[in-house]
């Protein structure tokens, strides 16, 4: 029997992030490449994948150091 346990609401920590990920997959997925649309932008295909690889990898290092996320840069001003 596993531990279903969540030890860190990283979905609600990260909502930001994870919602511009989101995003950019589904204008991905929609054809939204300037490859597609000749609309500079939407950005070509390898700029797109370039900037989801920084997203991740910035994600993943803010999850694994616990850094601020924009959430919280956002209440910050407020």
């Amino acid at each position: 029997m596993s531990n279903n346990k969540v030890v860190l609401d990283v979905e609600s920590l990260y909502s930001f992030e994870l919602a511009d990920i989101r995003n950019r997959l589904t204008q991905m997925e929609n054809g939204r490449i300037s490859e597609i649309t000749h609309a500079g932008y939407d950005g070509s295909l390898a700029t797109n994948v370039v900037k989801l690889r920084e997203d991740f990898e910035k994600l993943i290092s803010d999850i694994k150091y616990g850094r601020t996320t924009s959430h919280d840069q956002l209440d910050d001003l407020f």
